[in-house]
């Protein structure tokens, strides 16, 4: 029985539950998710949690690795994509983080030796010891005499400036009166696009799954899509994705639109076998009275599966038009 050094896993126990490797994917893609967020800290805590389920998945270190080096802890995910080569020896990827890693974490480590800040306590000899340390105490006892100094004279401005006040008796309106002085609350404003008004989004595990797979879908961030929300009906299998332009495309017209959906569209049927039925809206940043606002709602359109077997780059408006369902059009953006 070998064990792995690192993380004592025993290279002959590669046998894992069906149960415990759905878990560790679910894991996985809200790490991933946490990590696109910015919440660091969760995404950490979401991958010790997979490596308790299994603790020799090479893809969960990388992950980790990945995490620390977006903190810039580059010692810490040097260490990390060491024990994921240890598990895969094999992976092309991992050799080429865990040597950009080491070689970060060398080059700040040489310049925080460079720094005169580090080399300023460090005395040249006994004298210099001396004087340097007295210096030290000379600062320390006048930061200690102005707190004593400004604590005191607080105390004494409270005790001069404090007199008995009368609480003054509190007028008693009548109802009229309240009920003339009550102002409307003013309108709420309607959430952004993906978040209740509350602040925090809840998504199901599902949809959070989908979301994640989608985001980091090759061809959708080739197309320069951005995906601001998932949702997924139980009722009829549907799916309803909100998307944008990351990038404002050099001609906005019907068929870039109706590419843009298409890609979309094939993402999801790729991410979810039981879907069947593709609702895609598609958002746009306009020229003119919309450019400072928020994206306004250009098109909405249901895709069926037949889009997959579409050869979505040579498809022209005519093949897609006769694919789509139920589509509409903002006519107030004049596309």
């Amino acid at each position: 029985m070998k064990d792995c050094k690192n993380c004592g896993w025993d290279e002959h126990d590669t046998l894992v539950p069906s149960s415990a490797k759905t878990d560790i994917e679910r894991l996985i893609a809200e790490a991933n998710l946490a990590r696109m967020r910015g919440d660091l800290n969760g995404a950490i805590d979401l991958c010790t949690e997979a490596l308790d389920i299994e603790p020799h998945n090479a893809d969960v270190h990388s992950l980790l690795g990945d995490i620390y080096k977006t903190m810039d802890n580059q010692t810490e995910a040097a260490r990390w994509y060491q024990m994921a080569l240890d598990i895969n020896p094999n992976s092309k990827s991992d050799q080429a983080k865990l040597q950009e890693a080491l070689a970060a974490a060398s080059k700040k480590k040489r310049a925080n030796s460079n720094s005169p800040t580090n080399n300023w306590l460090q005395p040249v000899d006994k004298l210099d010891r001396a004087i340097r340390y007295f210096v030290l105490f000379c600062a320390a006892a006048v930061m200690v005499l102005l707190i004593i100094g400004l604590t005191t004279w607080l105390i004494n401005s409270r005790k001069e400036n404090k007199a008995p006040t009368e609480s003054p008796t509190p007028k008693t309106e009548s109802v009229e009166n309240v009920q003339s002085k009550t102002v409307s609350a003013p309108p709420v404003e309607s959430p952004i696009i993906g978040e209740p008004e509350g602040g925090t989004l809840i998504r199901p595990l599902a949809e959070q799954t989908l979301l994640s797979k989608l985001a980091t879908n090759p061809t959708i961030q080739q197309e320069k899509l951005v995906i601001e929300d998932v949702k997924i009906d139980p009722r009829t299998d549907g799916i309803e994705i909100t998307m944008r332009f990351s990038d404002k495309p050099t001609a906005l017209t019907h068929i870039v639109i109706r590419k843009a959906a298409a890609v979309a569209a094939t993402a999801a049927y790729g991410a979810s076998d039981d879907a069947k039925m593709v609702t895609v809206r598609t958002l746009v940043s306009m020229p003119g009275e919309y450019a400072s606002g928020e994206p306004k709602l250009a098109h909405i359109c249901d895709i069926p599966r037949d889009i997959v077997s579409v050869n979505i780059s040579g498809a022209d408006d005519a093949v897609l038009s006769r694919i789509f369902v139920k589509e509409w059009w903002n006519s107030e953006i004049g596309l």
